[in-house]
């Protein structure tokens, strides 16, 4: 069964949180969308940045030789102008090396070297080009065969003659351009003019977004070509969308948690009510305060205190005709007992006055007398425990005289003098001992009563010898006694009602017990020390 704060806070939440994923998703679409428009366009700026660099790093190896171009003087020999440009490039440090071309296709470069390049495709293509600078593809270097560009301008000759100087540069610089610096490893790739890849780093065969491609001013027909991989934009996506969604569930955790706290803030009148109610017993009527900040919890919080108060009311009225009842049914008892002990001992002192026995005559209207000092006394409800075992005994002597020679008692008081007990309460059990025990035997049977202190407790126990197996009465009784509504005939009756008055003045804790051990049966009683004025 749900409560009630669970059948208002579940579908709330369920509301909330629906709503706030739906918000998510669609806030999550537009920066998807917002993001993709963003990553093409950083992509785009990330192939211009890499051509912008390499076009950079060409121009400026281009300017270079163009102006070691000027050094160079047709009248002085070649191995003056070597000298002149080896000087500079020592300088510069930029060319792996330098040289000059002539009109054969001879090179001879500042190492001493001095080889044709005719067969070379760049020198093939140098002759056709019309530019004042030649950029080659990459090729290996015949000096020490790294893979080099050669750079080549004309040397400006007043006799015609084709000359050019040229100077090597190693692709490592390029290399390293097209090379990625992120994570993602892009394929990067120079294609020349005839799409044909020239050069290239990365992987390729990687799932890829899109290419994007720019040209390189610095060499006509070259292009920078880059595939962006689909984990590029990913991770930019992902990043936003992992945010977010922590800043969603951050958001839905405070909403939560504030509707909640709301929730129990108004719903706490209820739990208070309801804690309350929980607690309610005959004992405890307990009445609640509730604030006048909600006017229907006040209203059902006052109702409430009503009904409390008049169950306290009807409890009251109930018990006090309880007890009343109780104490009639006790009257009653008092008055069924009386006579029906009288008759018997008059029977008694009947028989002995036909035998002429004054002595026994005196005695037995001595007991009687005794018996009903203490039975007829005010109707005090506790009586000192010394008159209770006074007036048992008297009952005892009086039986004797009718049951001579059938059984003997003994009393034992342990108990310390001055405490109170509930009155005529050992008389019915010794009377059942009697009767229903030692009256059955064929020899003298033995009644004992012991009384002692047991905490703040004083425990009365009454054996008796049998000559039968009594467990299952005993076992029946003593369900009995923990019983509201017995079969007024009961064999037990007598004793449940001892049973019924102890449990009515000191509480179900106080019932009697009965056991059998052997050949002796006890029973026993449970009374709390009272010490004190007689109790009415």
């Amino acid at each position: 069964m749900k409560t009630l704060s669970q059948q208002i806070i579940r579908p709330t939440v369920i509301l909330l949180v629906s709503a706030v994923i739906g918000l998510m998703l669609v806030t999550t679409a537009c920066v998807q969308w917002i993001l993709s428009g963003d990553m093409d366009k950083l992509s785009q700026d990330i192939v211009q940045s890499k051509s912008s660099e390499i076009d950079y790093f060409l121009d400026s190896r281009s300017r270079q030789l163009a102006s070691m171009v000027q050094l160079i003087d047709p009248q002085k020999s070649l191995e003056e102008n070597l000298q002149g440009i080896r000087i500079f490039a020592q300088v510069e440090n930029t060319f792996e090396s330098l040289g000059i071309v002539d009109d054969q296709g001879t090179k001879t470069v500042t190492t001493g070297a001095r080889f044709s390049i005719v067969e070379r495709d760049y020198y093939q293509q140098l002759k056709q080009s019309t530019s004042a600078t030649f950029v080659s593809e990459p090729v290996e270097s015949k000096d020490d065969q790294r893979n080099i560009i050669i750079l080549l301008t004309a040397i400006p000759d007043p006799q015609g003659q084709l000359a050019y100087l040229s100077g090597a540069i190693p692709v490592d610089y390029i290399q390293n351009v097209l090379e990625n610096s992120n994570s993602f490893q892009f394929f990067t790739r120079i294609l020349n003019a005839e799409q044909q890849e020239i050069l290239h780093a990365g992987t390729s065969g990687q799932a890829s977004r899109k290419t994007v491609s720019a040209p390189l001013a610095s060499v006509p027909g070259w292009r920078l070509e880059v595939q962006i991989p689909d984990a590029f934009y990913y991770r930019h996506l992902v990043t936003a969308n992992l945010a977010l969604i922590l800043m969603f569930l951050i958001l839905l955790a405070l909403l939560v948690y504030s509707i909640r706290r709301l929730i129990a803030h108004n719903l706490a009148p209820v739990h208070q009510l309801a804690a309350a109610m929980t607690q309610v017993t005959l004992e405890n009527l307990k009445q609640v305060e509730i604030s006048e900040e909600n006017q229907e919890m006040h209203d059902l919080s006052s109702s409430y205190n009503q009904m409390m108060l008049k169950i306290d009311e009807l409890v009251q009225e109930l018990e006090h005709t309880e007890k009343a009842k109780k104490d009639t049914e006790y009257r009653a008892l008092i008055q069924q007992i009386k006579p029906h002990f009288l008759y018997n001992t008059l029977e008694t002192i009947q028989s002995m006055c036909l035998d002429y026995d004054d002595d026994k005559v005196e005695n037995a209207i001595g007991l009687l007398a005794r018996f009903f000092r203490i039975s007829l006394s005010a109707d005090a409800v506790f009586i000192p425990l010394e008159q209770e075992l006074e007036q048992v005994e008297s009952y005892l002597k009086i039986q004797l005289l009718r049951y001579a020679g059938q059984f003997t008692y003994q009393i034992e008081n342990q108990a310390e003098p001055g405490a109170l007990f509930l009155r005529f309460t050992l008389q019915p059990i010794v009377e059942n001992a009697i009767y229903h025990g030692v009256k059955g035997l064929a020899h003298q049977g033995i009644i004992s009563i012991l009384v002692k202190r047991q905490g703040g407790d004083l425990i009365v126990e009454v054996r008796n010898e049998t000559n039968q197996d009594v467990s299952r009465p005993i076992a029946e009784l003593n369900q009995l006694f923990q019983s509201d509504h017995p079969a007024a005939d009961y064999p037990g009756y007598g004793l449940y009602n001892i049973n019924e008055r102890l449990k009515l003045n000191f509480g179900n804790a106080y019932a009697l017990t009965m056991k059998q051990e052997g050949r002796w049966v006890s029973v026993i009683c449970r009374h709390p020390l009272h010490k004190g004025e007689n109790k009415q």
